[in-house]
């Protein structure tokens, strides 16, 4: 038998974000089913997005940790790595100017924001999605008033 624990209240969903899987520009890949490394840090959402992927393939990649996205950007735009599962926006400048190539995004359906870049399922590898939210939360233990009240009156980012 499953026990559910609620462990505290959503007060708002302050963002949703999804990966890209970027590469260098001379990187032979272009599909999905030819990448190796990724250089996401140690427990962080991409770095989990990587570890699925491994699993789900069963390819052999090696996991290279930085202090960081920016680190980790800095050292697949030297060539030290030769791919990384990163956020869209700290790819997305380096793919317009042509100094890294973007192969597929994350989620299980495109992103407006990319909409060129098919999803790693559309490219071989069905089932997979990957995304990360931030949000404002309670702890358990407050009041169903009191969460409800905390609630932003109007979303985040409307006018």
């Amino acid at each position: 038998m499953i026990k559910v624990i609620r462990v505290g209240w959503l007060i708002v969903l302050v963002s949703a974000a999804f990966f890209a899987v970027a590469a260098q520009t001379q990187y032979p890949a272009r599909a999905v089913r030819l990448i190796v490394p990724y250089p996401p840090g140690g427990g962080t959402p991409a770095h989990l997005a990587g570890k699925l992927f491994k699993h789900m393939t069963g390819m052999k990649m090696v996991h290279v940790p930085y202090k960081g996205r920016g680190p980790s950007v800095i050292a697949l735009l030297s060539g030290e790595v030769s791919l990384a599962f990163a956020t869209t926006p700290s790819v997305i400048g380096h793919v317009k100017s042509d100094r890294l190539h973007a192969i597929a995004v994350t989620t299980e359906r495109r992103s407006v924001s990319a909409a060129d870049l098919p999803t790693i399922g559309e490219v071989g590898v069905p089932g997979y999605n990957v995304g990360s939210w931030y949000g404002l939360l309670a702890p358990a233990c407050t009041a169903a008033t009191t969460a409800w009240r905390t609630r932003p009156k109007r979303r985040i980012g409307s006018a």
